[in-house]
């Protein structure tokens, strides 16, 4: 689907885990995140870590996309500051119904994360809205 090597694609995987991991994320959170197949278990996440690269379709890639906005919008967030990116991704916040943006995430799915990014990237938000 992608036009990444296996090498990158695991890079990236690892990355995203790590990002995920930091904020608090758990192991059926970053399945519901990722939309990832309904017969991935959470002990599955731990290959996510180690060895085995993100599934490559469309839809995996999609919600990536959208994490790697997120974590880019917050490190113009907080430049000066990076543990901040992890107080605000786990505040509750009035815009997401007082969940927190990683709740938001885990419940909505692809809609949470287009809610979190559009929250924190002002151009994505702006495209979005015509």
């Amino acid at each position: 689907m992608s036009e990444i090597n296996s090498e990158d694609q695991l890079a990236l995987t690892k990355a995203i885990m790590r990002m995920l991991d930091e904020w608090g994320v758990p192991a059926a959170g970053v399945i519901s995140i990722l939309g990832l197949p309904a017969s991935t278990r959470t002990r599955h996440i731990e290959k996510f870590r180690k060895e085995k690269p993100f599934p490559d379709d469309e839809a995996t890639m999609k919600r990536i996309t959208h994490l790697a906005g997120i974590a880019d919008a917050l490190r113009t967030m907080h430049p000066h500051n990076p543990s901040q990116n992890v107080v605000w991704m786990n505040k509750p916040h009035r815009r997401f119904s007082g969940r927190t943006p990683v709740a938001t995430m885990m419940e909505d799915g692809l809609s949470g994360l287009i809610k979190v990014r559009s929250e924190v990237d002002c151009t994505f938000d702006w495209a979005r809205s015509g």
